[in-house]
């Protein structure tokens, strides 16, 4: 276990340090998983760590809620709402479509296709006992083209100026 923290911690340090996109998460989860495949073993987290890691994870996100966030988003609150319900519906039908088609269960197939953060969601994953790993790789496979297209999106449209 304490390896495979190692390793993640100089995984996502690295990819922090290089200035990439969401580094610390993806840099953790490709060099950890890196070295999974590479051993052929993968370190089984106790639920110890697991729950700091949740309560981490909610402290981060508990500590951007400030006065001006809130103001800014009752200002914003209808679109919010609107590409909720979007996001929401396509991640649905999206997620039945996995279903049938892969033959994957109704809840790895949601939550592979839900909107959210990886990190969340596998959280979410591990804590209803669902298939992680299917969850994992969609998400990743997710953020990285979307990480890559936003990347050109915004390097194309600095060109056009």
């Amino acid at each position: 276990m304490l390896t495979t923290v190692i390793i993640g911690v100089l995984g996502g340090l690295t990819l922090a340090a290089l200035g990439v996109p969401a580094g610390g998460l993806l840099g953790s989860v490709l060099a950890v998983g890196a070295y999974s495949l590479a051993s052929g073993r993968a370190a089984k987290l106790p639920v110890a760590v697991r729950v700091i890691a949740r309560i981490m994870m909610g402290t981060v996100i508990g500590s951007v809620l400030t006065r001006e966030m809130l103001v800014d988003l009752g200002i914003n609150v209808l679109w919010a709402l609107l590409f909720t319900v979007v996001m929401l519906v396509v991640g649905v039908l999206t997620g039945l479509l996995l279903m049938r088609t892969a033959r994957i269960d109704r809840m790895t197939a949601l939550l592979a296709t839900c909107p959210g953060g990886m990190s969340e969601l596998a959280m979410l994953s591990d804590e209803y006992a669902v298939r992680t790993e299917i969850v994992l790789g969609v998400h990743l496979i997710r953020k990285l083209l979307t990480l890559a297209s936003v990347g050109l999106i915004l390097v194309g449209g600095q060109m056009l100026r």
